[in-house]
């Protein structure tokens, strides 16, 4: 993997119109990957094990992946070591994992034992309570989120009675053949899933260094409405993979199996994104794709003020699903002060030297 910092930043689940909607199980079946699976609880070390991991990796100049936690950013939910071909993986809900080939190619970690049952039954009613209300904020988020899509999806359907698809689709299979490498061996490329973007308690966070750490050269798709980038991005996605390059496909987190609003092809240090309104994007030497080129513009005016005030109402709605899951973090943030004096952290140590020797050697 071709990275210019060797380190670069993703969400591998996140808050959706469905609840939470990730990719961790995919991971299971990208080539030659090994998973190691972390079991346990909230506060328990998962998170600070996988970042000395990281920071080990970057130590020797290896490039990884930092897999943020949606829930909590400044949280990992997993580190990928790219130049090893391994994963270590919280595996927990609501992402858990299950080895599909155990000792093959995915190991669990269990952490569990290191709990002190009777110190964590000191505070057994509020732990549940919190736990409950951790559930119950993250549900209201994911209906609140539902609305948005819902008002998304209805842009996107209006939005498209006014572009030029033949013109569109013209321009994009052009475009893909002036860029991408057709590789001799004439094998397909692999896609990997991940979210560059995400709506967080901590607002909405994109992972824009990332973009620059994996491709020189860029194109951003400006496009409100999501018709010409998705249309572009799809057609961009399957002509790479067929031409053998591997890809990054970054799904919107509102309708994730619907719209795609980021595509990284790293070896051939290049990418295509959209720019709106939730991420304005300037590149130094971007190449602009605007949507403007691909419509009729008397079409547009006449439904220009209904999608403006849709987009409105969902940045209304996605400001109050941050609401939700910033109630849904307290909650969470709670139950670690529960668990974390229950934990053996000598134990999570041993746990931690084991794995850092079997890794790194």
């Amino acid at each position: 993997m071709k990275t210019k910092n060797n380190k670069f930043d993703s969400f591998l689940g996140v808050s959706s119109s469905n609840g939470f909607y990730g990719y961790f199980q995919l991971l299971a079946n990208e080539p030659d990957l090994y998973l190691y699976l972390l079991k346990s609880g909230p506060g328990c070390g998962k998170s600070s094990l996988m970042k000395e991991i990281a920071s080990i990796a970057f130590d020797n100049n290896q490039t990884a992946e930092l897999i943020h936690c949606s829930s909590d950013p400044n949280s990992l939910d997993g580190v990928i070591l790219w130049d090893k071909k391994i994963a270590i993986l919280d595996a927990t809900s609501p992402h858990s994992v299950e080895p599909i080939t155990p000792g093959m190619m995915q190991e669990v970690i269990s952490l569990y034992h290191t709990i002190n049952k009777e110190k964590l039954s000191l505070n057994k009613k509020d732990l549940i309570d919190q736990a409950k209300r951790y559930k119950y904020y993250h549900k209201q988020s994911g209906s609140a989120l539902a609305n948005a899509a819902n008002l998304l999806r209805n842009n996107l359907q209006t939005a498209s009675i006014f572009y030029d698809d033949d013109k569109i689709s013209n321009y994009a299979n052009n475009l893909a053949k002036k860029l991408i490498t057709v590789k001799d061996d004439c094998s397909a490329g692999h896609k990997y899933s991940r979210f560059f973007s995400a709506i967080t308690p901590r607002g909405i966070i994109f992972y824009e260094d990332s973009l620059r750490a994996l491709a020189e050269q860029i194109y951003v798709i400006e496009d409100d409405y999501g018709v010409c980038s998705n249309s572009i991005l799809k057609t961009i996605c399957n002509y790479a993979i067929d031409a053998g390059n591997d890809v990054f496909c970054c799904g919107c987190p509102l309708l994730p199996e619907e719209k795609i609003d980021f595509l990284i092809i790293p070896d051939l240090s290049l990418a295509f994104v959209t720019s709106n309104s939730w991420h304005k994007l300037d590149f130094s030497k971007q190449n602009v794709i605007n949507y403007q080129d691909f419509i009729d513009k008397k079409l547009f005016e006449q439904v220009q003020s209904q999608l403006e005030f849709n987009q409105g109402i969902i940045k209304q709605i996605v400001e109050q699903s941050i609401k939700l899951q910033q109630q849904a973090m307290k909650s969470h943030d709670k139950m670690e002060e529960y668990y974390n004096p229950a934990v053996d952290f000598a134990e999570v140590n041993k746990v931690r030297q084991n794995l850092i020797k079997e890794i790194f050697g």
